[in-house]
């Protein structure tokens, strides 16, 4: 099956990324159908990569023999967790648990694939191909937002726009995780034109599109690059045994500008609006809180009574766009199930009557909104849901059981060690730019799956986790093993 798998055909399916998600969402917004175009496609693919690892033959290869256990433990799971739904649960309701696996186990499956394929023949991810799959989506946000023909992210519920596309917390993820090798694709004087033109446009696009987590991504990578290369500077100083070369006026420049360019644009912007519109009442707050408690030097006197306290709760809730709310029904759930349904998870459609109306759980306001919303639906005397908690690990926890969780994250666990070993054993890796990007951005990737989601649960966004895993693993391990 070799011939039909290249690696100019994976770098292919990399840039065509944008196009799926752009298409899938006009799609979607033209027609009712159950399953997406993009979900079709990327669905075939991962099960191409399946057959792909189960007949490719190891060589005494011990990673490759890994991987096609990792594989088929994902496989043997599935396989249980579907009988088990057949069996134990309503049937006319088996789509909606297929489709939820297929979403949720994509990253682990095309990442075997994917980490197969590049031991045979290396794959060649390169921080140019990545800053042009970023500039396909920032450029479609941005041509639909200036000719006023976008779609609004957050529709009547908050402000911005996602260009053409559907979802904009999938693609704000996405941006996200490409918008560090962007950045730091500024810092190397190759492609200099087609690195300040992507980082422009990302500029703007982030702003436009109203969510937080791009807009954190390219802050953060900003400061980080700039705190990197003083810390390079002072070590090329002290050091006689490695030196590298840089412009660190030049560098601090750059990405003072981009500072400075957020700074100025983000008063006007759609994110500004949306974290005045949601987080303004309790930024509010804890600034009078903060005044409220300051003691009077003369008279030692602490005003309590007029403080307008906030709990630490009220602040992760906020902060977490309120799915502590939601994460607490399903933990519930999971906690009062059978231990089969801890060993093999609750599934996506789960009849949580008990749990919504346990005090300790939820309160009648909360449920109130999560109604409102369409969270919870109540039919027939029956009160079920089938929305995810949108914290990645969480959901896979109590959607998937234990078992899942555990082979779930094998072999991306696996890979992890095998760098992080490299990397101890040879430190002056940390003394490479795209080598301590690509940590950066796997760090970055699993805390927003973990704090906003849509990371290992979206295979369109997954999938870019998948290709700085490999892309880091190629940088550190130089020749395939």
């Amino acid at each position: 099956m070799n011939f039909l798998l290249s690696s100019n055909l994976i770098v292919s399916f990399i840039l065509i990324q944008p196009i799926l998600d752009l298409v899938t969402s006009l799609v979607v917004r033209n027609m009712a159908l159950p399953i997406t175009l993009g979900l079709v496609i990327r669905s075939l693919f991962m099960a191409y990569l399946c057959i792909y690892v189960l007949v490719t033959k190891s060589n005494n290869n011990k990673l490759i023999k890994y991987s096609k256990i990792a594989l088929s433990m994902i496989l043997i799971y599935i396989a249980f967790f579907l009988v088990f739904t057949i069996f134990n649960k309503d049937r006319s309701l088996i789509l909606i648990e297929v489709k939820g696996i297929i979403k949720s186990f994509y990253f682990p499956i095309v990442l075997c694939g994917l980490f197969v394929y590049n031991q045979k023949y290396k794959i060649n991810i390169s921080n140019k191909l990545l800053v042009l799959t970023l500039m396909i989506y920032t450029s479609i946000i941005f041509i639909a937002t200036v000719t006023n023909t976008y779609f609004n992210s957050y529709n009547s519920n908050g402000y911005g726009s996602v260009g053409w596309f559907y979802a904009a917390n999938e693609i704000g993820s996405i941006m996200a995780i490409l918008i560090p090798f962007t950045i730091s694709s500024l810092v190397n004087d190759k492609d200099r034109l087609l690195n300040t033109l992507a980082c422009t446009i990302c500029i703007a696009s982030t702003m436009f599109l109203g969510t937080k987590v791009p807009f954190l991504s390219l802050g953060g990578t900003t400061v980080f690059i700039i705190i990197y290369y003083i810390i390079l500077n002072i070590y090329n100083i002290f050091s006689t045994y490695y030196k590298r070369d840089f412009n660190l006026k030049r560098i601090i420049l750059i990405m003072n500008t981009i500072l400075i360019s957020m700074i100025l644009i983000f008063p006007f912007s759609p994110l500004y609006k949306n974290i005045q519109r949601n987080y303004g009442d309790l930024i509010q707050r804890i600034v009078n809180n903060i005044s409220h408690n300051k003691v009077d030097k003369n008279t030692q006197i602490e005003d309590k009574e007029n403080s307008d306290s906030v709990s630490k709760d009220e602040i992760v809730t906020a902060v977490l766009s309120k799915r502590t709310i939601y994460a607490d029904i399903i933990k519930q759930k999971f906690n009062n199930s059978s231990w089969i349904d801890k060993l093999f998870g609750i599934g996506y459609n789960v009849e949580i009557r008990d749990e919504i109306y346990t005090k300790k759980t939820i309160d009648s306001k909360q449920l109130e909104l999560l109604q409102k919303l369409g969270f919870i639906v109540e039919i027939n005397d029956e009160v079920y849901t089938q929305k995810t908690i949108e914290l990645d690990q969480l959901d896979i926890l109590y959607r998937h059981g234990i078992l899942g969780f555990v082979v779930y994250f094998a072999q991306f666990i696996a890979i992890i060690l095998l760098i992080a070993k490299q990397i101890i054993l040879k430190m002056e890796y940390f003394l490479n730019l795209d080598v301590v990007i690509c940590i950066i951005d796997i760090v970055l990737a699993l805390g927003i799956a973990f704090t906003a989601g849509h990371i290992l649960t979206a295979p369109a966004v997954g999938f870019f986790l998948i290709t700085s895993t490999i892309k880091l693993y190629n940088d550190i391990f130089k020749k395939v093993v």
